[in-house]
């Protein structure tokens, strides 16, 4: 015998009667089912023994039921039970995709539909099975309503001439200025916020200056079927509507070079180095036309380019290059001048270009720094090194950034006449003094020599460069005592005299070198 019991049904009591009051039976009493099939079987014994086997076959159903349905977007309708199979979710067009979790309550059975989904505009039908393991199944339904798109709007549009104002898609009604022998525009683009929607012209022939302006409809329908209509006025314009040329270009400095001419594109001007910014105006033949580049421009020092656009109507551009040189600065004199370890009058001015100073006799090079006004001028100096006693000139000359522009300036430096009359060294070649040569010393300094030295080199070395000395050098000797005198004579003629005493040891040789007589020879 079979039996079906619902998923609910945990156990069931069986309970059999005999034909026989005589016969008995086994099997009677609860039966726990376990979800799927099961079997349970009554022995019925007879009086007389024999066995008879009665097997009923009861099949308890599994629970396919969802406990849980939901989606990350959207309610469903109506709100979920388990009971009810069928549901709806309206959504806008923008929500393009959805996601279902479905869960079941039972765990012995096994669901599919969980997941996510792209969605078209329309319905858009989603299924959940769960199913045992017999292949018994149980359907839930979501159908998920996507909103037609109602997105008619043009993101982008162009047009061959000069639209009024600029576009913006909130705008539906524009003027487009065109030359007066366009019949059509020809170069009319435009670009739909929504790929869904769809578009149609009208109107964009024929166009005539009579019929200003020449109408022409840009209609957008959206996916809903919703339409929007986008109005382009049409004007045909004469030629000088759309000039891109200047009627004038003034500058407030300087003179342009050559004189303006609207169809001239380029010009010169030279302005000092004081002139540190340009006032330049361009004024357009059309009023309509913009142009930009023209203003107070800062200068740079030398070669400015200063391009001027002037866009027409109809978006052509003419460019206008002025060139504008600045001037190198011409400043040529000096921030600061000094004499290392020296001072000079009258007090440094940078006006000032003369100064004289003393110097001691014993300086031979002055060390002049003369730092320059403007960084970029030049400095050259002469006369510095090598003085003489008595008048030296020194001479700055400072050349201006703008290599033309130069100022001179100079020291008198009136050196004084050297009194020095001092040796700074005294000494005879290969022989020694018998006591050490002192400049304030002047001896006498004594030396011996053999007899056999017939001269000697007196070495004296004064210690100012414009001193002279006499007396000194190569000295013949003749035996016993020599007295040279080494004489210095300052510049300023003030003498000095150094004595030197040279004692020569006299021959001990007796010696005859030889004999002659007359006619005779010796033996």
């Amino acid at each position: 015998y079979h039996v079906i019991v619902p998923y609910n049904i945990e156990k069931v009591k069986v309970e059999s009667t005999v034909q026989n009051k005589f016969a008995t039976v086994i099997g009677n009493g609860d039966v726990y089912l376990n979800n799927g099939n099961n079997t349970h079987q009554l022995f019925v014994t007879a009086e007389n023994g024999s066995v008879n086997i009665y097997t009923l076959n009861i099949y308890r159903e599994y629970n396919l039921s969802l406990k849980t349905l939901v989606s990350d977007i959207g309610t469903l309708d109506p709100v979920f039970d388990k009971e009810v199979l069928e549901y709806n979710i309206n959504l806008e067009n923008d929500q393009d995709e959805i996601t279902f979790v479905a869960l079941p309550e039972s765990s012995k059975v096994t669901t599919t539909g969980s997941g996510t989904y792209n969605l078209s505009t329309g319905d858009n039908e989603i299924l959940f099975t769960v199913s045992d393991p017999d292949g018994h199944t149980k359907e839930y339904k979501v159908i998920v309503n996507r909103k037609a798109d109602d997105n008619n709007y043009i993101k982008e549009l162009n047009v061959d001439g000069i639209l009024s104002p600029a576009f913006d898609k909130n705008t539906q009604e524009y003027q487009v200025d065109v030359r007066d022998n366009v019949k059509s525009l020809s170069e009319l683009t435009y670009k739909l916020e929504s790929d869904t929607a769809t578009a149609k012209v009208v109107g964009n022939e024929n166009f005539t200056s009579s019929k200003n302006p020449n109408v022409v409809v840009i209609r957008v329908t959206a996916e809903d079927g919703t339409t929007r209509d986008y109005k382009l006025n049409v004007m045909l314009q004469p030629d000088i509507y759309f000039s891109n040329r200047l009627s004038s270009l003034t500058i407030d400095n300087g003179t342009l070079t050559p004189d303006f001419h609207p169809d001239i594109n380029n010009y010169a001007i030279t302005v000092s180095n004081s002139v540190t910014e340009l006032n330049i105006e361009g004024i357009p033949e059309n009023e309509r036309a913009i142009v930009t580049g023209d203003g107070l421009i800062k200068l740079s020092v030398g070669r400015n380019v200063i391009p001027i656009t002037v866009k027409a109507q109809d978006g052509s551009i003419n460019e206008y290059d002025v060139i504008v040189y600045r001037s190198e600065p011409n400043d040529a004199t000096l921030q600061s001048l000094s004499v290392t370890g020296h001072d000079y009058l009258p007090l440094f001015s940078k006006l000032t270009t003369e100064y004289s100073m003393e110097i001691g006799s014993e300086i031979d090079e002055l060390d002049v720094i003369a730092i320059p006004t403007d960084n970029g001028a030049t400095v050259k100096i002469s006369g510095n090194k090598n003085l003489v006693s008595g008048d030296n000139t020194i001479n700055i000359l400072v050349t201006a950034p703008d290599k033309i522009t130069t100022k001179a300036y100079t020291i008198k430096v009136n050196k004084a006449i050297s009194k020095n009359n001092y040796l700074s060294d005294l000494n005879i070649t290969d022989y020694n003094f018998t006591s050490s040569f002192i400049k304030t010393n002047q001896g006498p300094y004594v030396v011996n020599v053999p007899s056999d030295v017939n001269t000697i080199n007196i070495n004296a070395t004064p210690e100012a460069k414009t001193s002279t000395v006499n007396g000194d050098g190569i000295i013949k000797l003749v035996g016993g005592k020599n007295v040279v005198t080494v004489k210095v004579t300052a510049e300023s003629g003030d003498t000095r005299d150094y004595t030197i005493i040279v004692n020569k040891a006299l021959s001990t040789d007796s010696t005859l070198k030889d004999i002659l007589l007359s006619d005779e020879s010796l033996d």
